[in-house]
């Protein structure tokens, strides 16, 4: 690379740069630009995703809305059931299940009597 100062222009300074140097000054331009434009490509494919990751999300919103008003009738539609009849229900059930389990502990004993030879 040669430097040459011209009086005539000022501060312009003229630069002599070889062949090859030119080459790889290109050609490195070059490379730059292409990652330039993928970096923006990548950008844009970011900005996409982004908007229809936004738009989903909306649609979801919507859904979720519409999902909890149909919740919400569903729970109005349903019969009421009093205080007293909750208790009744509870009773029943445990008083069900206590039979049950009365029963099978006697058909077991049953069971191994028979076993034994017993009754």
């Amino acid at each position: 690379m040669v430097l040459k100062a011209s009086k005539n222009e000022g501060n312009v300074v003229h630069v002599k740069i070889g062949f090859e140097q030119a080459l790889n000054s290109k050609k490195q331009l070059l490379a730059g630009q292409i990652d330039v434009l993928k970096l923006m490509k990548g950008i844009n494919k970011y900005f996409q995703y982004r908007r229809s990751e936004l738009e989903l999300r909306e649609e979801m919103k919507m859904e979720s809305r519409e999902l909890n008003e149909f919740i919400s009738d569903f729970k109005l539609s349903l019969p009421r059931v009093g205080e007293q009849e909750k208790f009744k229900i509870k009773e029943d059930l445990a008083s069900i299940n206590r039979r049950e389990v009365l029963e099978s502990d006697l058909l077991h004993i049953k069971e191994r009597l028979a076993r034994l030879g017993g009754m």
